[in-house]
């Protein structure tokens, strides 16, 4: 039977997680970010380890570093990743890294040199549109920006979650875990009550609320837009022509 857990924020993910006991899962992440900064990745070697040239980068877990938190703690070992064709590393200024990237060699010469820690990782990032809707043995984890992102047009806001509910008809979770991310979203506490109702519906499962109905605290406005810093936006430039 699958467990449906609704989360306010995604880096709680972790705290439940370690709560838990959960070790080597595999990870189904549908996400407009790939919640991985500070991490290198090689994927044809499956391994990962932390960037950093002269020192590895650590800090303390966020919502846009708890994932790599989780794969160097042994959590997770097989991430894949299903992101749209608007959403991705392009539209970060602080990404994961990939063993192919420009941006990655003086880390992977600091860490070949220095001899660093690394962990298996097996992982796949897939434009959504390309998804076959399958995934065997995963646990799913589900971002509402995927489908209510500031970058994204409001309208037909719930008519992509509906499209993607009957698309992992096909998919039979461990576990879910439904994040709606206050800050990255356009308000939709209604659509988002709702997609949580169709969850439950589909998987036959009561959902239970890390921080209990956290959607009454939630102010209805629009959250304003980051601000990037010239060079942040010359870096998304250049990522958006495939430049990494």
């Amino acid at each position: 039977m699958t467990t449906l857990y609704v989360i306010k924020k995604h880096h709680e993910l972790l705290r439940l997680w370690q709560a838990r006991g959960v070790r080597d899962i595999h990870l189904l992440h549908v996400d407009f970010h790939d919640d991985l900064r500070g991490l290198l990745v090689d994927r044809r070697r499956e391994r990962a380890y932390r960037t950093g040239v002269f020192r590895e980068c650590t800090s303390p877990p966020d919502e846009g570093n708890f994932l790599a938190h989780a794969v160097l703690d042994g959590l997770v070992r097989d991430i894949h990743w299903i992101r749209g064709r608007i959403g991705g590393r392009a539209y970060d200024s602080s990404i994961v890294l990939y063993e192919s990237d420009w941006a990655a060699i003086p880390h992977r010469l600091a860490h070949a040199f220095l001899q660093r820690k690394e962990v298996p990782l097996t992982f796949r990032e897939t434009i959504y549109e390309e998804w076959e809707g399958t995934d065997e043995n995963a646990y799913l984890d589900i971002d509402w920006d995927f489908f209510a992102s500031v970058e994204l047009s409001p309208k037909g806001l719930y008519n992509r979650f509906e499209e993607f509910l009957g698309r992992i008809k096909l998919v039979d979770p461990h576990e879910i875990y439904f994040c709606y991310s206050p800050g990255y979203v356009h308000p939709s506490k209604k659509e988002f009550q709702r997609a949580i109702e169709q969850l439950s519906e589909q998987y036959a499962c009561s959902p239970i609320w890390t921080t209990s109905h956290f959607l009454d605290t939630l102010p209805e406005t629009k959250p304003p837009r980051m601000k990037l810093s010239p060079k942040n936006r010359i870096i998304c430039y250049f990522r958006k022509q495939g430049f990494f």
